[in-house]
């Protein structure tokens, strides 16, 4: 999973220009991320006001984050009647759990390394 989006310069758009564009864009990226990543539900304006990024530019990197070379970060988006506008949420993927086996197998690895010696 990327999380380190500082230094990301590969955006798109018509308008896009590297040299003029590149680090502010990956400033916002990294910055939204931050934001996003303890996974509570926030409007674009929350987004806009933590980041200092306008709300266009916020919802540009929310979608960008979902973008494979940006990490395919899995956003959320929800109707909110209370904010009457779309509230977005970042879910963290889940952690990787070893199965039955592969515990067993680390098990016996370790206790062939160890010259068959429990301990």
């Amino acid at each position: 999973m990327v999380t380190d989006l500082r230094n990301a310069r590969d955006f798109d758009g018509e308008t896009y220009d590297v040299g003029r564009d590149g680090k502010r864009l990956g400033r916002q990226l990294q910055a939204v991320f931050d934001v996003m990543k303890d996974g509570e539900w926030r409007s674009l304006r929350m987004i806009s006001e933590a980041t200092g990024a306008p709300e266009g530019s916020a919802s540009a990197r929310l979608r960008d984050l979902k973008k494979k070379k940006f990490g395919a970060h899995d956003i959320e988006k929800d109707w909110s009647a209370y904010f009457n506008g779309w509230l977005y949420r970042y879910v963290a993927p889940p952690r990787a759990t070893a199965t039955q086996g592969e515990l067993f197998c680390e098990r016996v690895v370790r206790h062939a390394h160890k010259g068959g010696r429990d301990g």
